[in-house]
């Protein structure tokens, strides 16, 4: 009886009733991201989507600011980030000019390798209001909007309509390998610690004495970042790579004098209307 086949392939052996059971389940799943949304390449393509939607609204169209009667700043204000140029105009080095007057702005460029909506941010030489430089004070702790921001108090710096918020982490080999070893500053979709920031007074002699009073606007001041401890900083030496000599990399890096006293590329003040 060597001649008689044992098996064929319509035999069902072993647990065919749960492959084929598993094999239907795998399939519902399956239609059931899909119409959720939940693949990955349909993941991709919002996040694609999402990243034009945010870069086509950011521009050097200009935007208005929020005016303050009180002089104070507030939560919900739209403010510029400026750091004063170098009062020594004079030029000791061939390739540095002296650093210009600065405000912080986001780079519509996104960031490579990133599934999430990420620009990179650095310090542009043009000081009119657009919606590149121009961002909205944010409350972290559930203080309401019309609130004055006081020194010491977390504060989150976002686009205005986005959910894009100020971000930076300690640097590591894999996320910054320059050899200053300086936070890198970039505006993500993100809420937690890593985007809250800190306004401190200037002058570190009468900085206990300003804490907890109200942040004025357009007066000098420290923006630190709440978990690393880490000053914003401008670095007007060089160029911002991927642009022109027209704006300069924006890091969080504490920068002190011979007095211990973060110096001016750590000074910034938060630009508003006043009436």
């Amino acid at each position: 009886m060597s001649y008689v086949r044992p098996y064929n392939p319509n035999v069902r052996v072993g647990n065919w009733f749960e492959d084929l059971a598993l094999e239907e389940d795998l399939m519902k799943d399956f239609l059931a991201k899909r119409e959720n949304g939940e693949l990955l390449y349909q993941k991709k393509q919002a996040a694609m989507a999402a990243k034009a939607k945010v870069v086509e609204g950011i521009s050097l169209a200009k935007t208005s600011l929020s005016t303050t009667s009180d002089g104070n700043v507030h939560f919900g204000d739209c403010v510029m980030v400026l750091n004063e140029g170098d009062t020594d105009r004079r030029k000791y080095f061939a390739s540095v000019d002296p650093r210009d007057t600065n405000t912080l702005c986001v780079n519509p460029s996104p960031v490579e390798g990133s599934d999430r909506v990420e620009l990179p941010v650095g310090a542009m030489v043009n000081t009119d209001p657009n919606s590149r430089n121009v961002f909205q004070i944010q409350s972290v702790d559930g203080t309401p909007d019309g609130s004055p921001l006081t020194f010491g108090q977390n504060f989150t710096l976002a686009i205005p309509n986005t959910d894009l918020r100020l971000f930076s982490d300690v640097a590591s080999l894999f996320t910054n390998p320059n050899p200053v070893r300086s936070q890198d500053l970039k505006m993500a979709s993100d809420n937690r610690y890593l985007t809250h920031w800190i306004c401190e007074y200037f002058d570190p002699l009468l900085r206990p004495e300003y804490e907890g009073m109200s942040v004025k606007v357009n007066t000098k001041l420290i923006i630190r970042h709440a978990k690393t401890g880490n000053a914003l900083s401008v670095n007007g030496d060089k160029a911002m790579e991927g642009t022109d000599c027209s704006e300069y990399p924006a890091t969080a890096l504490t920068q002190l004098d011979s007095h211990k006293a973060e110096k001016p590329t750590n000074h910034w003040a938060l630009v508003m209307e006043t009436s």
